[in-house]
């Protein structure tokens, strides 16, 4: 008689769908593998898989879960910049019967944490840098190694935009005429992702306004990071007096749009108010009797006259400030025979 012995080796590991329920199916099966972090809402995912043993023969079942890995844009791996920590609900080994047993498999909770991020903190949370992130599970035979099987499971964290906007230094600004009232604003990056913003300053009536160490009233900020922020100086130019405006205690708005070039939907206004200081200043000019000026002393005009001839000259005053201001004019020669 020819007595033929029948015996087979495997080991299989199969993630669990978000669902709780195995899947059915390749495309199913793909799906279990992904899983998506919202970082606003969870700094950690659970993975539940099972590992289930194939052969004819009793087995003892070892496993192993390789660190999180960042998964860079040209495919390659690299230590991610946050802290991630993984535990495993059962540690290895596995003591699994031969399938068909009703003992040959073992369910396991795979839980991955963002250690860095800390969705309580104060004032802001720190959000799971966004991302693909992968780990390997590895299950094999521990009397012969070469029969194992590995899944990779990924995991998606995903983007969190946000902006926080403040203005320094803009209570109370006051500026004389002709010279630039100064103020800060602040612009915060909340959000997990790096971040470009956008500033746009104005008045109701043009005042020229200039963002930064340049000349533009708009400005583009480099990319923030993860809760980095930045402030940016403001200058305003007040206008020079003309025809006595802008007049002392006139008040002239300033608005700044800050927003978000990634996400429109983040815009926020920021307004002060700049009050003209009052401004005293005049000046003078004499005249000769031709009505040629006579010019600053140490350069006058020298002008010829008889004796007993009477000059006239001309003194003119301007008031080049921004108040009504009262003046008196003394008149006093070098020789006091004149």
């Amino acid at each position: 008689d020819l007595q033929v012995n029948v015996s087979a080796i495997g080991v299989r590991i199969t993630p669990y769908l978000e669902s709780g329920v195995l899947p059915v199916g390749e495309a199913e099966y793909e799906v279990a593998k992904t899983r998506h972090i919202d970082p606003s809402l969870d700094d950690e995912v659970t993975i539940r898989f099972k590992v289930a043993n194939e052969g004819t023969s009793n087995e003892s079942i070892d496993l192993r879960v390789t660190p999180v890995q960042y998964v860079r844009t040209n495919g390659m791996l690299d230590a991610p910049s946050d802290e991630w920590v993984k535990f495993l609900s059962i540690e290895p080994f596995y003591q699994l019967e031969a399938l068909g047993s009703g003992n040959n498999e073992v369910i396991l909770d795979l839980l991955l944490r963002d250690e860095t991020a800390d969705l309580e903190a104060t004032p802001y949370p720190v959000y799971a840098l966004p991302g693909t992130y992968v780990v390997d599970i590895t299950a094999w035979y521990r009397s012969s190694p070469v029969v194992s099987h590995t899944v990779r499971i990924t995991i998606i964290v995903q983007d969190v935009d946000g902006m926080v906007t403040e203005l320094s230094g803009a209570s109370g600004i006051t500026e004389i005429p002709g010279d630039e009232a100064t103020f800060g604003i602040a612009v915060m990056n909340p959000g997990n992702s790096p971040s470009v913003y956008n500033i746009s300053c104005e008045t109701p009536n043009r005042w020229t306004v200039a963002l930064g160490d340049g000349n533009s009233s708009t400005i583009t900020l480099e990319p923030l990071l993860r809760l980095q922020y930045i402030t940016v100086p403001i200058r305003v130019k007040v206008p020079t007096v003309v025809d006595g405006h802008p007049y002392a205690g006139v008040q002239e708005g300033v608005s700044c749009t800050v927003s978000h070039t990634g996400n429109p939907s983040l815009t926020q206004v920021e307004s002060t108010v700049i009050t003209v200081a009052r401004l005293d200043k005049f000046d003078t000019d004499l005249y000769s009797s031709s009505g040629v000026p006579v010019g600053a002393a140490g350069n006058a005009l020298d002008e010829a006259v008889d004796n007993g001839q009477h000059l006239n000259l001309t003194l003119t005053v301007s008031n080049l400030g921004n108040v009504p201001i009262d003046l008196g004019a003394t008149v006093t020669p070098t020789l006091p025979s004149w």
